[in-house]
């Protein structure tokens, strides 16, 4: 192609989870010599630090008005290309607007239209990291960048080679700023971190009496404290859990993405829902367990060395439900101690495998 180092405007997906399974994707892109401008909501750009070749973060506008504002000015950059990882309509439009001669993205929300290469959606049995490798391959063939294309091995090998090594690493500030908030808290030593909020609704948040039971046992088992996170909106769910587990220390709005990252880091392990957390927890390499419920871990369960996840496969599972019309025996059928054990081995272990199975009782 005529220009060897192409820059390529990326606009990121707006979920916590979903920019961490994005990062392969940026990276294959960034190794190939390709400079990125990357658009990613506030309060996550941080993430994207992680990129090399990242030229610039642009933080995602708040409302469509300012998306189009943003797109104008964009095309200052004269991008060669839009990878479009973000599904909506207004994204495709965004790029258009920003003058992007290429626009690569899943075809969905009716904006086929506006993509050159209309790609297909990514199937929800279909991990999400390889959705957006996929992509990231079909824009580098239009670019005709060369970039190491995967053979045709299983899923889960690919898997595993995208996450051979953690993705993530906190600056010494944010590990300083854990830290002293821990050193603040009471907590001296590595806790166990528990994550029991989940965005999406109830049907996908472990019980918090059965939470509690759990980081209790592996609380013991790892002679360590117990700290509860989330957002400030996890407020209630971390409050429920501290309920019955009245030594855990509730961090619940305290820590922006950069503390969090340092406590995840400091961490000797992480319970938690399907979630950013758990994603973060994974690409820093810390041992996490996710709890899926009425999601689909085919779909997003956590990738890394030391990342696993229980489920309980009953029939109406994955239902993708806000809440549970019925028994909500997806989460009920989860006893603490599958947890437990799932948590403490991978904590011991040193396996560089990526953990597949789902838990059956």
């Amino acid at each position: 192609m005529a220009d060897s180092n192409p820059r390529i405007l990326c606009i990121a997906p707006s979920w916590l989870g979903d920019a961490v399974l994005a990062l392969p994707a940026l990276q294959l892109l960034s190794d190939a010599g390709a400079h990125l401008e990357i658009v990613a909501r506030r309060g996550i750009t941080r993430v994207f630090a992680a990129v090399a070749q990242a030229d610039a973060l642009h933080a995602g506008p708040g409302s469509r008005r300012e998306r189009f504002v943003q797109a104008w000015r964009l095309r200052g950059v004269k991008p060669h290309a839009a990878l479009l990882l973000a599904p909506s309509f207004s994204t495709a439009l965004q790029a258009a607007l920003a003058g992007a001669p290429i626009r690569i993205g899943e075809s969905r929300d009716l904006r086929r239209p506006l993509l050159t290469h209309p790609g297909a959606a990514g199937s929800r049995e279909t991990h999400l990291a390889l959705t957006y490798q996929r992509l990231a391959e079909e824009l580098a063939a239009a670019l005709r960048l060369d970039v190491a294309m995967p053979d045709s091995a299983p899923q889960q090998n690919i898997l595993a080679g995208l996450y051979d090594a953690p993705r993530l690493q906190p600056r010494d500030s944010e590990t300083e700023a854990a830290a002293a908030l821990l050193r603040g808290a009471g907590c001296s030593d590595r806790p166990l971190v528990v994550a029991p909020g989940a965005r999406f609704g109830p049907a996908k948040r472990y019980p918090s009496d059965r939470f509690a039971e759990a980081a209790r046992r592996l609380a013991q088992r790892l002679d360590t404290g117990v700290v509860l996170v989330g957002s400030s909106e996890d407020a209630r769910e971390t409050a429920a859990v501290q309920a019955g587990l009245r030594d855990a220390i509730d961090l619940a709005g305290r820590t922006d993405l950069g503390a969090l990252l340092g406590l995840l880091a400091l961490a000797r392990g992480v319970l938690s829902n399907d979630s950013g957390v758990m994603h973060l927890a994974a690409a820093l390499g810390t041992p996490v367990v996710g709890i899926f419920g009425s999601s689909n871990p085919r779909w997003t369960h956590p990738l890394g060395r030391r990342a696993g996840f229980v489920s309980n496969p009953v029939p109406c599972a994955p239902c993708y439900r806000r809440t549970c019309p019925i028994d909500f025996e997806c989460m009920l059928g989860l006893e603490p101690e599958v947890l437990v054990v799932k948590l403490f081995d991978l904590i011991r272990s040193r396996s560089t495998h990526v953990p597949e199975s789902p838990s059956r009782l």
